[in-house]
């Protein structure tokens, strides 16, 4: 299991050059010299030694920091940039026409392509299956709906209610239809 480091607080290297380097420069005297691994330092040498390498923990630390910032930020930008680029390709393209390969080119934009025409064969094919999606359907043209025409009543009764009741002629076969 991994674990995300905080780079906001000190590492411990970074902690412990930190209070080295504060005990040298508040507690070491000046006129002292201190052997360390068989090299003799001096206050102000064994002070340099010490900032030369709590500079680099610090400085790789606040990067780590800087990153994490800027990739909030970059993945922030991710959509918004995405979404404007390809509305100003669309701009470039209106703007110099979709034909001008060339100056397109220079903006990095590829030009739309141009649908190819179908074929005789895709055209019978799309024929086709536009009939038989009408016919699954039922749909029908406008002359055919006009051509649909619903029963006219015979006669209208008005009841004393107010309510309009229409009689229909009698259907072939021998049924008829309920009047009340």
């Amino acid at each position: 299991m991994t674990t995300k480091k905080d780079f906001t607080k000190p590492t411990r290297r970074e902690a412990k050059l930190t209070a080295r380097l504060n005990g040298i420069v508040n507690q070491f005297p000046s006129g002292d010299t201190l052997r360390v691994d068989g090299t003799l330092f001096t206050k102000a040498d064994l002070q340099a030694k010490v900032q030369s390498y709590l500079g680099a923990e610090t400085a790789a630390r606040q990067g780590h920091v800087n990153q994490l910032a800027l990739t909030k930020i970059k993945d922030a930008n991710a959509k918004p940039a995405d979404q404007f680029l390809v509305a100003l390709g669309q701009a470039l393209v209106s703007y110099y026409g979709s034909g001008d390969h060339k100056d397109l080119e220079g903006y990095g934009v590829t030009p739309p392509r141009k649908p190819t025409k179908a074929t005789s064969a895709q055209n019978v094919v799309k024929a086709a299956k536009a009939s038989e999606t009408r016919a699954a359907r039922g749909t029908v043209g406008p002359k055919q709906k006009a051509s649909i025409q619903g029963a006219t009543p015979a006669s209208v009764n008005v009841t004393v209610a107010g309510k309009a009741v229409p009689t229909f002629k009698a259907v072939k076969g021998g049924g008829s239809t309920p009047t009340s």
